[in-house]
């Protein structure tokens, strides 16, 4: 569990922020605020939570092309979720961490999860230091909390992570909800849970990620994945895979978009699909061989700054609102609309979002 560092120091500049993405996702989203609010100031950030051989290419991009907004990079490795793992590394990593943001003295630290211990520990030492917390996707929403436990028992917890980490670490009922977060950067301010609802929540702006500064690390991490940001431009139709299972379970749905997909590509339309995250990799049926697919190693946010007068139809998930809320008429459609009453709240979000879901088996009506 090693911190290796990339510092190219920017003297002068007020302090920033320390980011701290665990996620591709929470990377891209680190590149935007620092091109954004946090522009002309000396931002830190720092991946943590990361495996041996783990390569997030937003953050190699941020390096490589020598973003201006981020003054320093680290990284720092996986604690692991065995208590016997996290008795090994885990003060070690929390002592970098404290020592890194004792050094820089920034102005707030962000995080994608404050259920983190290196939140907390980026937070120690700073007497008049900001926790914020950025958009985790459905985490933001829909409340999805911690089971609820006696005193007792949250005194020993609370009591148990002090041993194992070295600091006072919270664990929040709603992710984004501790006390230690003060402001918070979402897709959909208006719709954040409970937890969420009593800080300083304010949007995520399209103009940042869309910035020259921001586009240009977007461009490289999609290069260095083998992904060709000027094809991205060209898109008319993006589809985002189901699992495997519900595509299974779903063949006429299946079948009726591969009809769709095949009527574009032969109107000489450009389309790329992405798999499910937890897809197992089978090849991709022959109506969607002209498709240009992108790879799992980046976040399909990663495209909304490029995207312009598109369809998106795929899986119900938050990145359909990303895509939206950040590309230029982007106009997406859900495959699997959640209806029970159960996920209620799901199906508000995304309808707030302006991603409803397909009402006609053929898709004609919106491709």
């Amino acid at each position: 569990m090693t911190s290796t560092t990339d510092s190219a120091s920017r003297s002068g500049a007020a302090a920033g922020a320390l980011f701290l993405p665990s996620t591709p996702l929470h990377s891209f989203w680190s590149i935007g605020l620092a091109a954004g609010p946090f522009a002309g100031s000396r931002n830190v950030l720092a991946l943590i939570d990361q495996r041996p051989g783990e390569v997030d290419y937003i953050v190699e991009a941020a390096r490589a092309i020598g973003f201006e907004s981020i003054a320093e990079f680290h990284r720092f490795g996986r604690i692991g979720k065995r208590p016997i793992d996290k008795l090994r590394g885990a003060r070690r990593v929390m002592e970098q961490v404290r020592a890194l943001s004792a050094r820089i003295e920034p102005a707030v630290v962000v995080a994608g999860n404050d259920r983190r211990a290196e939140f907390y520990a980026a937070l120690h030492d700073l007497g008049a230091g900001v926790g914020a917390y950025v958009d985790d996707g459905l985490f933001s929403y829909v409340p999805m909390p911690l089971p609820s436990r006696g005193a007792w028992l949250t005194w020993l917890s609370e009591r148990a992570r002090r041993l194992i980490y070295g600091v006072d670490a919270e664990q929040p009922r709603h992710v984004g909800g501790s006390d230690a977060v003060r402001d918070a950067w979402v897709m959909l301010p208006y719709q954040v849970h409970e937890g969420l609802a009593g800080k300083h929540v304010q949007r995520l702006e399209p103009a940042w990620f869309r910035s020259p500064p921001a586009r240009a690390v977007y461009a490289r991490a999609m290069e260095m994945a083998g992904v060709d940001a000027t094809h991205i431009g060209t898109l008319r139709m993006l589809l985002l895979l189901p699992h495997d299972a519900f595509l299974r379970a779903h063949p006429e749905l299946f079948e009726a978009l591969k009809g769709t997909v095949r009527r574009h590509l032969d109107a000489g339309h450009a389309v790329a699909v992405k798999r499910h995250p937890r897809s197992n990799g089978t090849p991709l049926p022959r109506e969607l061989a002209g498709c240009a697919e992108i790879p799992h190693r980046i976040p399909v946010e990663i495209l909304a700054p490029f995207l312009e007068d598109v369809d998106v139809v795929g899986s119900l998930t938050t990145a359909m609102i990303s895509l939206v809320k950040l590309g230029a008429n982007v106009r997406a459609r859900s495959l699997a609309p959640v209806a029970t009453p159960a996920h209620r709240r799901m199906n508000e979000v995304y309808l707030a979002a302006g991603v409803g879901p397909l009402e006609s088996p053929k898709l004609d009506y919106v491709l």
